[in-house]
């Protein structure tokens, strides 16, 4: 193939990838799992930590699509951890550690923060 029949070929394939829609990616079970191992981790949270509380919240508006998920887990001794998963689905989350304590105070940091996301920012609770 000459060079001038490879040029054409390659700007046809760039005018048909711009002609595809550009499509947000939805909300999987795959984006809510890595949050969860990313908060885990960031919380320095292992397997034997029950989780008592999770939720998942999403914000698509224009080029928009980024996601919230906000867990809390309990060790066998009874301290709890909490924290906020966050980013754009389809890429790596970022997270952040609440509150750490009694389950009573942890649970509450945790839900507050949640709720003034869903308030104030416009989060859909999202069921995976």
């Amino acid at each position: 193939m000459k060079k001038r029949e490879v040029a054409s070929e390659l700007v046809k394939i760039a005018k048909s990838l711009l002609a595809v829609p550009m499509t947000f990616d939805s909300p999987s079970t795959e984006t809510t799992r890595w949050a969860k191992k990313t908060l885990m981790f960031a919380l320095n949270v292992d397997a034997t930590w029950k989780q008592i509380y999770e939720s998942f919240m999403t914000f698509q508006d224009g080029g928009s699509n980024k996601f919230h998920y906000f867990g809390v887990f309990k060790s066998r001794t009874g301290v709890c951890a909490g924290g906020n998963a966050y980013g754009r689905i389809g890429y790596n989350p970022k997270a952040i550690e609440i509150a750490r304590g009694s389950e009573g105070s942890v649970m509450s940091s945790v839900r507050q923060k949640a709720s003034d996301k869903q308030r104030q920012k416009g989060y859909q609770i999202t069921e995976v």
